[in-house]
């Protein structure tokens, strides 16, 4: 959370309730907000990102860009105030839709699938997931209530899917978590995610989670959450992985 650093901000995936939930870095669950994003509010919701706006105040931004089967014309970004977490947090919300369609590099309309955002300000950055093949990111704004997502970078992790993405709170460390590893890569002081990406990464542990799907960055040096996407039913482990 930007507005509660110990908020950690989680969803569930495709066709489960449309909750924002928050937890404590403790794991216990601080509070459920409904996503009211119309019928289907959560048709395959895989990620979610923190960020501020232009005005300053902390947003949070989920990713219903799952796709499977390439059959999804277009995907969306749900982008609403992060709740403040009180007594009283609010129960339902109605986030503002950013409609976006993806290109390849000569403009031509492409359907990856993808789990994986970095929301930082305007810009929504989204990792796609290619098995056995090269990862693209592609850029995209969320000022508006549409947008193209275009290439912006390429990146061979030797046949690894990138299935998570997180940027730290300072934005100085993006973390990608991929079906094997956890890279972290430094980012300087205004480059761009695409550009970071060409630095050298370190590796951090990767916790025994039977399907590793997510990753968070937390504030200063805490270090970072990764939780496992498990089909099995029953409670999953939260993990922190802490620096030396």
């Amino acid at each position: 959370g930007r507005r509660d650093p110990a908020a950690i901000w989680a969803i569930e995936d495709s066709l489960e309730p449309a909750d924002l939930v928050a937890i404590g870095l403790d794991g216990k669950e601080r509070a459920r907000i409904r996503v009211d994003a119309g019928p289907i509010s959560n048709l395959d919701w895989e990620a979610v990102s923190t960020t501020v706006g232009a005005d300053g105040g902390p947003l949070v931004v989920i990713g219903d860009i799952g796709d499977n089967f390439a059959f999804r014309n277009s995907v969306r970004f749900l982008v609403l105030d992060e709740p403040a977490l009180g007594d009283s947090p609010t129960s339902a919300v109605t986030p503002r839709s950013v409609e976006a369609t993806y290109v390849d590099e000569s403009g031509a309309p492409v359907r990856p699938n993808a789990e994986a955002i970095v929301a930082d300000g305007d810009d929504i950055w989204v990792f796609d997931k290619s098995p056995g093949a090269p990862t693209t990111l592609y850029r995209g704004s969320l000022a508006d209530e549409s947008t193209e997502l275009t290439p912006a970078a390429t990146l061979d992790l030797d046949g690894e899917a990138v299935s998570d993405a997180a940027l730290s709170p300072d934005g100085a460390v993006l973390a990608l978590r991929t079906n094997r590893a956890i890279r972290l890569y430094p980012v300087s002081d205004g480059e761009s995610l695409a550009d970071a990406l060409d630095g050298e990464p370190c590796n951090a542990p990767v916790p025994p989670e039977p399907q590793g799907e997510a990753v968070t960055v937390l504030a200063g040096t805490a270090g970072l959450l990764t939780v496992s996407e498990d089909e099995r039913g029953g409670a999953v482990d939260l993990h922190r992985i802490a620096p030396r």
